[in-house]
């Protein structure tokens, strides 16, 4: 190792070196910047190091999570969507793409579960999380709620309770739909129950239709927000799980097999889905059961 660096500085210096440093931290390094680092022996090892750097510190962000990471989350374009309030990086590129992607990881790891599509199991909440007592109001006082909004609610169904089709309850509590249309948008919530009539899941579901606006996508947030934070036991879950939702629903995407969205609470599920068509599914459930 002291021979290479003795060598490297016998090497006299390249006029390029200070600006190729300049386009690592800018994010802005070029194939031609690339071609000359192939054969320079000064901005070689610099960019061979800036990549060496990223996937050390790609390869300590992993390591942190104790399960598999979920396919895509070391994405950087996802890393904004993710964690709102990181920087925005839009493409992999030796210098500091990589760096935020992985800081992304560090923060959501340090804090809650959260990852875009399926989460492996393994995932442990933080402590601080878990809420003694039940995850959902009562379907009446849930009821009770959204009335006094003028929604419209009407007895629900019976479930399968084992087969393809099985649910984690023995019957919809009731279907409320909102009193009115959300520019081109309306919403309903179906709580799940037990044979013991305790809610052991929570559907809300939204309909966009016609020309999609921004207002229309972020009043339907709103709403599907407010039905959240109305169906959760917990004051502080249910005013975190409400702002998750009415922060990540605008920004999933428009993609031909949809897109989704999923976050731990503690003990508590919340999985948000984008369908192709423009409608949207909410499912709030337990951890171990979603």
């Amino acid at each position: 190792m002291s021979d290479q660096r003795t060598d490297e500085r016998a090497q006299p210096p390249c006029p390029r070196t200070r600006s190729l440093i300049d386009r690592l931290v800018a994010e802005r390094v070029t194939a031609d910047d690339r071609s000359h680092a192939s054969t320079c022996p000064s901005c070689g090892p610099l960019l061979l190091r800036a990549i060496r750097f990223d996937d050390e510190l790609r390869r300590t962000a992993e390591g942190m999570v104790a399960e598999r990471m979920p396919y895509g989350v070391l994405d950087p374009a996802l890393a904004p969507r993710l964690a709102a309030d990181l920087p925005t990086v839009r493409r992999a590129a030796p210098g500091l793409a990589s760096l935020f992607a992985a800081i992304a990881i560090v923060v959501v790891a340090m804090t809650v579960a959260l990852a875009p599509g399926s989460l492996g199991g393994g995932t442990h909440p933080p402590a601080s999380q878990q809420v003694a007592g039940p995850l959902f109001r009562p379907s009446a006082d849930i009821f009770r709620s959204v009335r006094a909004k003028d929604y419209s609610c009407i007895p629900g169904h019976s479930l399968p309770t084992s087969g393809p089709s099985a649910q984690p309850g023995e019957r919809e509590g009731g279907i409320c739909l909102t009193p009115k249309e959300i520019e081109n948008a309306n919403a309903s919530i179906i709580p799940i129950e037990n044979g013991d009539g305790q809610v052991v899941q929570v559907t809300i579901k939204g309909s966009l239709w016609g020309t999609e606006t921004l207002t229309s996508r972020a009043e339907l947030a709103t709403v599907m927000g407010s039905l959240t934070t109305e169906s959760i036991a917990d004051p502080g879950r249910a005013a975190d799980a409400g702002a998750f939702v009415q922060r990540a629903l605008p920004e999933l995407r428009v993609l031909p097999a949809g897109d989704n969205v999923q976050i731990l609470f503690g003990d508590l599920r919340v999985s948000l889905l984008r369908y192709p068509g423009g409608s949207y599914i909410l499912v709030l459930g337990p951890a171990s059961k979603l």
